[in-house]
């Protein structure tokens, strides 16, 4: 090989090197709830139980890969409760914006939370097989 040939090789890696390459396509990851969310950060910590007094919930997940223009469903359900089970409570749909790499959906009671489990979930529209989901206590 001559000193041309690897110098084509060598500046042609670096070049692959430096760009992104979104061969799995968009994603979620860490999905969290918790009573206050940082704008930029999300949740600090997840919290498992909530008291049915919390006047708002909010949910956090990282996006993976996402360019502009992703779409990502949030899914809130209320899985077990005294009296009912797996009702869908809150849906909502989110387009993501550049260099975006969070989505934080909330939701608040109309007066007190129905003490039960619940789980949100965050899904990448046209894959559900992208789907991540966090269960939470309210007691």
């Amino acid at each position: 090989m001559n000193a041309k040939t690897f110098a084509a090789i060598i500046g042609v890696a670096s070049v692959l090197v430096g760009c992104e390459f979104n061969l799995w396509g968009p994603g979620v990851s860490d999905v969290s709830v918790c009573e206050k969310a940082n704008p930029l950060e999300g949740c600090e910590k997840n919290q498992n139980t909530f008291k049915t007094t919390t006047p708002k919930i909010f949910a956090t997940a990282k996006l993976d890969n996402a360019v502009e223009g992703t779409k990502v469903k949030v899914l809130w359900r209320l899985n077990q409760g005294q009296k009912v089970k797996n009702v869908r409570i809150y849906e909502k749909e989110f387009t993501t914006k550049l260099d975006q790499k969070q989505i934080t959906s909330a939701l608040a009671p109309a007066k007190v939370w129905l003490p039960g489990t619940y789980e949100v979930s965050f899904v990448i529209v046209g894959d559900e097989s992208k789907r991540e989901s966090e269960k939470f206590q309210i007691k």
